[in-house]
C-alpha cells in the first residue's frame, strides 16, 4: 500500500500506529512525499485513515507533537524520582541478575507502555470524534491520562 502524505501527515499516522510499527525494521518508508505501508499494517492504516477526523491530518501532527515532550518528561521525571539516571538507565536493569532492581525495571517498562498506551488511546478517541482543533486533549488532559507507576 502506497499513501500520498506530507511528512506532518506521515509522522502523525506513525504515531498513531503500535509501537512495533515506528521501529526501523516495521518496513515502513517515506520518500518523496509517499508513505510506502507494509502488508501486517495495512489494516490499521485504513482504519486510521478512515476515522473522521484524519482530514484534520495537519492538526493531529501538531498536537501529537505538543504532547510526545511532556509525556516523555513524565516518564523521564518518574524513573529519576525512583532514583534511576534517566528511563532508559531504569530500562536496562530488566535483565539485572539483582531481583529488586529487576522487578522495579519491569514495573517500570509495563507502566511506560501503559502509559504510551493511555495516550495515543486518548489521541485515537479525539480523531474518531471527528478531531475538532477546540476539541484537542490539552497537555494535562494527557498527562492525566496516564496511570501511576506501580512500583514493587
Amino acid at each position: 500500500m502506497q499513501i500520498q502524505l506530507t511528512a506532518d501527515e506521515a509522522g502523525a499516522l506513525l504515531a498513531l500506529l503500535p509501537a512495533a510499527a515506528r521501529e526501523r525494521a516495521s518496513g515502513f518508508v517515506y520518500a518523496d512525499g509517499t508513505l510506502a505501508v507494509p502488508a501486517p499494517f495495512e489494516a490499521a492504516v485504513a482504519a486510521i485513515l478512515a476515522e473522521p477526523g484524519w482530514a484534520n491530518a495537519g492538526v493531529i501532527a501538531a498536537a501529537l507533537e505538543s504532547y510526545r515532550l511532556p509525556v516523555e518528561a513524565h516518564i523521564e521525571a518518574t524513573a529519576t524520582a525512583k532514583g534511576y539516571g534517566s528511563a532508559v538507565s531504569c530500562s536496562s536493569y530488566v535483565s539485572s541478575k539483582v531481583p529488586a532492581w529487576k522487578a522495579e525495571a519491569e514495573a517500570f517498562v509495563g507502566w511506560r507502555d501503559e502509559a504510551w498506551t493511555a495516550v495515543i488511546g486518548l489521541q485515537h478517541a479525539w480523531i474518531a470524534a471527528g478531531a475538532d482543533p477546540a476539541a484537542a486533549p490539552s497537555v494535562d488532559d494527557v498527562l492525566a491520562a496516564i496511570p501511576a507507576v506501580t512500583w514493587p
